[in-house]
Formats: C-alpha cells, sequence, structure tokens
C-alpha cells in the first residue's frame, strides 16, 4: 500500500486519506447503518434521542425548542447547548430520522476527527502515510470506541473538533499576527455548539 500510496500525486494522496477514513468511519458503524431502525446501544443514546423528538416536535409547530416537558418537571431546551438545538451539522442531518441522524452523526464526527488528526499530524510535519496512520489509530482508539459503545455522542461531538483546532492554532501562530484566523474561529464556534462545553474549556 506505501508504494502505491506515495507513487499518487500529493493531491491524490490526500484524497485518499479523506475517502479511506470515510469509509473506515462508514465500516466502524456498519452495523446502525445497515439496521437504521435500531439505535445505537448505549445508556446516553436515549437522552440524546429524546432531546431529538423534542427539537423536531417544537420545529415541526414552527417554534423553537425552548423547553422540553419532558424530562423531569421541564427542562431548558435551548438554552442547554447538549441538546444540539442549533448545532450546524444536526441542522444539516435533521431531515433523517432520529435513529439515522444518530448513527450519520457519529459516522461524521468520527470522520472530522481522523481529518483532523490527519490535518494536525502534517501541520507538525509528518508525512501524509504517517498523518493516516495517525488518523486510522485515533480513530479506532481505546479513547473514543468506548465512548461510541456507551453512547456518549456528544463527548464525541466536542472531541472531534480537538485535533482541527489545534492544527489550526498552529497555522495562525506561525504567521505572527493577532487578528485570529476565521477557520479556527469558526472551528471553536462549532465546537462550544457541539454540546460537551467541558471537553471544549
Amino acid at each position: 500500500m506505501t508504494v502505491r500510496f506515495q507513487a499518487l500525486p500529493p493531491w491524490g494522496q490526500t484524497t485518499f486519506a479523506l475517502v479511506f477514513l470515510a469509509s473506515l468511519a462508514m465500516g466502524l458503524m456498519l452495523p446502525a447503518i445497515v439496521q437504521p431502525s435500531a439505535l445505537l446501544a448505549g445508556v446516553d443514546v436515549h437522552t440524546h434521542a429524546s432531546w431529538e423528538a423534542v427539537n423536531r416536535l417544537a420545529y415541526d409547530a414552527g417554534q423553537s425548542p425552548y423547553w422540553n416537558p419532558y424530562s423531569f418537571g421541564g427542562y431548558p431546551g435551548m438554552a442547554d447547548i447538549q441538546t444540539l438545538a442549533y448545532y450546524p451539522p444536526a441542522m444539516l442531518l435533521r431531515g433523517l430520522p432520529v435513529p439515522a441522524f444518530l448513527t450519520w452523526g457519529l459516522v461524521l464526527h468520527l470522520w472530522l476527527l481522523a481529518v483532523g488528526v490527519f490535518v494536525l499530524s502534517r501541520q507538525l510535519g509528518t508525512g501524509r502515510v504517517a498523518g493516516l496512520v495517525a488518523a486510522t489509530g485515533v480513530m479506532l482508539s481505546g479513547a473514543v470506541v468506548p465512548k461510541i459503545y456507551a453512547g456518549h455522542l456528544i463527548v464525541l461531538f466536542g472531541y472531534a473538533w480537538v485535533p482541527l483546532a489545534l492544527a489550526l492554532s498552529i497555522r495562525w501562530s506561525r504567521r505572527l499576527t493577532l487578528w485570529p484566523d476565521p477557520a479556527l474561529v469558526a472551528v471553536l464556534v462549532l465546537q462550544v455548539l457541539a454540546g460537551f462545553l467541558q471537553g471544549t474549556v
């Protein structure tokens, strides 16, 4: 694989890496993709599914999900960023049924995490093969897979943006300017909206 990979032009190597990482993320979630009517495993998945159901009820009524009357004696909806009410990737996937929404949200964020590690590796000066190995290792690591099993989706959504934020921070620091990098600002905003504020902090 290494010889053929290195025979590709640089843009071909990068494209191959992105496609390979997307295929790996989908392969990791294949059982949930094949049976979309089944929710992912894990204790927290049902919480995420109920939050999303409340979001959709509010949007279908032409309202914002200000309040969730179904949790406890009532629970703030829009005020709690963990509900993903205004998280752009969630908004893009909201046309899917709830189980598929959760599954494809996880696939997307596994891919984002791996792409971020690949970009960070390249920013640190490694070759594309080493970057691809690092990205694959992180995606399949013990820090990620158990969180999938436990249903900690928001934790993974927040973590997915960390490597890209680090890569963009390094790029920004090398420019020796006080003006913030717009891409870094966008990634940090998305990380906050992903709902895992502890991880962001």
